[in-house]
């Protein structure tokens, strides 16, 4: 009984001090992420005949010594073989799907995006929405004066500016929080601009 509690206990153990953590290091440089949702882009190192495009967003749930396993919620796949016949699947993932595994050497380059960052994001582009809608759907509905059939331009103005304004405050926000790009080293390449992955 007590040696199935020490096994117990020591794989409780192991599975909290298994790392989701993302770290990243450039010169003197370090960076390291937890907590976030990450979108890959993953190139072929297998056949160099064929044009391959790999995207796969996720939350990181362990980190390995080459490898990653990803929560995922979407993934895009896009081959061009040598014959230039394409073909491309794209999916998202019900929430609880078992983890994806990814090999770090695959990564060529990825974004990073908290939560906060994504409210705000998601935000810009609903005020976005909301303004376009405001400019050219809804000014020209509240002006109109459907007794005389005519327009007031007063009215017309003060709406679309209104429209106008949300429209240029939304862009800044959501592209100031969609996320940051990250290059990263593969193994016969070595760029001084890029990240290796730790």
């Amino acid at each position: 009984m007590r040696l199935l509690s020490f096994i117990v206990l020591f794989v409780a153990i192991s599975l909290n001090s298994i790392s989701q953590e993302l770290t990243l290091s450039k010169r003197k440089k370090i960076r390291t992420f937890s907590e976030r949702t990450f979108i890959f882009f993953l190139e072929n190192n297998k056949d160099s005949s064929i044009c391959y495009t790999d995207v796969i967003k996720g939350i990181i749930n362990s980190t390995h010594d080459n490898f990653f396993m990803i929560e995922p919620e979407y993934r895009y796949i896009r081959e061009r073989g040598s014959s230039n016949i394409y073909s491309e699947i794209e999916w998202y993932f019900p929430p609880n799907s078992p983890p994806v595994k990814i090999y770090k050497n695959d990564i060529s380059r990825f974004t990073v995006q908290s939560k906060k960052q994504k409210g705000w994001e998601t935000f810009g582009y609903v005020l976005l929405g909301v303004g376009v809608f405001t400019t050219s759907t809804l000014a020209p509905l509240v002006s109109i004066d459907y007794k005389n059939f005519d327009i007031n331009s007063k009215t017309y103005r003060n709406v679309a500016v209104a429209g106008l304004i949300m429209i240029g405050v939304s862009i800044p926000i959501s592209k100031t929080f969609k996320g940051k790009w990250y290059c990263i080293n593969s193994e016969k390449d070595s760029y001084s601009n890029c990240w290796k992955l730790k």
